[in-house]
């Protein structure tokens, strides 16, 4: 029952996030700068969900290594860390402040907890 709803939150966070990175690329193309902003803090929070809801889910399976959620965490991170510097990169050229301690936070967290993981402590 657990592992059930713990996948349904992963699965819905991961459609977020494909829409946030799609609109993210829209929102680029059109140079619709209001909204970098909200974009890159809704990526850094489902980056964070992912990635909790992600352990949670390897926690609770007997079938998922801790080297196969790394690797599905890290390339996860990577779309949504390539998504927030292409964010990065057009507010920086608009002159627009952006909220990287807010925004690349979860992607930080989230590599010390991989390291940390795989270090075996």
């Amino acid at each position: 029952m657990i592992y059930s709803g713990v996948l349904a939150l992963h699965v819905v966070a991961a459609a977020v996030t494909v829409a946030l990175i799609v609109y993210s690329l829209y929102a680029v193309w059109r140079a619709q700068t209001a909204v970098y902003k909200r974009l890159a803090l809704g990526l850094a929070f489902v980056a964070a969900l992912e990635v909790l809801s992600g352990t949670a889910l390897a926690l609770l399976s007997t079938k998922l290594s801790a080297s196969e959620l790394g690797v599905h965490i890290a390339l996860y991170l990577g779309a949504c860390l390539a998504a927030e510097l292409l964010l990065f990169t057009k507010m920086k050229d608009v002159s627009r402040f952006f909220p990287l301690t807010v925004a690349v936070s979860p992607i930080l967290a989230s590599l010390c907890f991989i390291a940390v993981a795989s270090s075996g402590l």
